[in-house]
């Protein structure tokens, strides 16, 4: 067999059939920086929402919590105060006539 002498257009050998290219596979690059900007921005944005949904979520329970605490709170301050009035003593009939011609400024 003769060495090649020439060479097809495409860098081949002429009359060398291999079946496989003796080209390099294509180089596979990072997309456009652009490209590769907007995908962060966009996974950014999407990530800031489901962040403001939790947020929102978490001031309607702070809220619900709120209400329960402060409903719970008066609750017990109106039972206290109950408690209180039931606790202090009534003053009797009789009690109730001295303690108003008490109250009465003399006229002298």
């Amino acid at each position: 067999m003769n060495p090649p002498s020439s060479f097809t257009p495409d860098g081949s050998i002429l009359g060398l059939n291999t079946g496989a290219s003796h080209a390099p596979p294509p180089i596979t690059s990072w997309p456009e920086t652009s490209t590769r900007e907007s995908t962060v921005e966009a996974n950014l944005l999407v990530q800031i929402e489901s962040l403001r949904q939790d947020m929102a979520k978490m001031q309607d329970h702070t809220n619900i919590l709120s209400s329960k605490v402060r409903n719970g709170l008066e609750q017990i301050m109106h039972h206290r105060q109950e408690q209180s009035l039931k606790s202090v003593p009534k003053p009797s009939g009789s009690d109730m006539g001295k303690q108003m011609v008490a109250a009465k400024p003399s006229t002298s």
